[in-house]
């Protein structure tokens, strides 16, 4: 949320979110809190390889969670 890299302003991927769910595709956002375009946080980086795992357990091996 606290990206200094113009050209990803928060709002595009906002956009791109209510794009993707009015047309009925499966989406999340998840924007953290005083991060820049990398996320540095421990907690931060620890809850987002947890959402990518999970997605490849339910899109990849069909594992529901």
């Amino acid at each position: 949320m606290e990206d200094q890299n113009v050209g990803t302003d928060p709002i595009n991927s906002i956009r791109m979110f209510n794009v993707l769910e009015s047309i009925g595709k499966p989406a999340a956002l998840y924007m953290y809190p005083y991060e820049d375009h990398g996320q540095i946080a421990r907690e931060t980086l620890m809850d987002q390889w947890a959402r990518w795992i999970a997605w490849l357990d339910k899109y990849v091996l069909g594992e529901p969670k």
